[in-house]
């Protein structure tokens, strides 16, 4: 060990006594375009190994963090779409299949269209399936609700005598 002149402590008290002084923690250096790109691609590439694991949330991240460093990258946002299809998340996936099918890539334009149709047609029949169901579970509901009432048809509930009874059912 070695001493310092004026302190005469070691090289090594020397080194601990100067980390007592704060200093900001290190930012990382903002990334290239071809780092962003490097980044982007293996993010994307990693959502594919996903998809074909069938790890449906991992893949949706993975492409989602691609999308973080680049909003516009059409195979991501394939890959997430077909993530998103998998978990029943369809409103996503066709937002995403959306922004690829009005892009300028056309294999993946190609690509988000041929996953576009079937989604969709499946979005508007579940559409239809749980409109039907509101109906019924309204109609359900209206009718339980007016024979729980027991009211005599004709006669409007509560006291309103000299009210007129325009509108009103008669029997």
């Amino acid at each position: 060990k070695h001493k310092h002149k004026h302190t005469g402590s070691t090289a090594k008290q020397a080194h601990v006594g100067s980390s007592s002084q704060t200093s900001p923690p290190l930012q990382p250096l903002p990334l290239t375009r071809s780092q962003r790109d490097e980044k982007v691609k293996i993010y994307s590439n990693l959502s594919e190994c996903k998809l074909k694991l069938e790890e449906w949330r991992e893949a949706a991240s993975m492409a989602s963090e691609a999308l973080a460093l680049d909003t516009n990258h059409a195979k991501s946002l394939v890959r997430r779409a077909r993530a998103c299809e998998r978990l029943g998340e369809n409103e996503a996936a066709i937002r995403d299949l959306k922004l690829v099918a009005s892009g300028k890539d056309k294999d993946q334009v190609k690509a988000a269209n041929a996953l576009l149709r079937p989604i969709q047609a499946n979005q508007s029949e579940l559409g239809k399936k749980v409109k039907e169901e509101k109906k019924k579970a309204f109609a359900t509901g209206f009718a339980g609700a007016i024979k729980d009432k027991d009211l005599p048809i004709g006669e409007p509930p509560g006291n309103f005598e000299g009210v007129p009874r325009y509108g009103w059912a008669m029997g």
